[in-house]
């Protein structure tokens, strides 16, 4: 199946989407802070992201920090981003990201012979 090309206005409502999550996984946050999510009682509950210790440049009061971590390693589509919104900062972020895709996905689709699944991984996952 082939996608058409997105509209500028597309490229543009999705890469404001995309900053807003790297800003959310980016920031750090003290111990102790509830879970992000939403959740139902006996029902279910969802969650994009874990919640993992952070390494602050300063650990007020001693207290430790926590940061955010994507659950899925699945490459962000950069047909669909205005590279030109986005900082240095959040390049670097999703360089990064990327990055981790590869390395992690990668490997297991290494593992599993699926070639064409990891070229496929490698194609989309390269540095903006």
């Amino acid at each position: 199946m082939k996608f058409r090309t997105p509209t500028d206005y597309e490229k543009e409502c999705y890469t404001y989407v995309l900053k807003g999550q790297i800003v959310v996984c980016a920031s750090m946050f003290p111990n102790g802070t509830k879970e992000p999510g939403y959740y139902e009682d006996r029902s279910f509950g969802i969650r994009l992201v874990l919640v993992v210790p952070a390494k602050p440049e300063y650990n007020y009061r001693n207290r430790g920090s926590l940061t955010f971590e994507m659950i899925t390693l699945v490459p962000i589509q950069t047909k669909m981003i205005n590279t030109e919104l986005l900082t240095q900062k959040e390049r670097d972020w999703l360089n990064e990201y990327h990055r981790q895709c590869r390395e992690i996905t990668g490997a297991e689709l290494q593992r599993q012979g699926r070639k064409a699944a990891l070229d496929w991984l490698v194609r989309e996952t390269q540095p903006i």
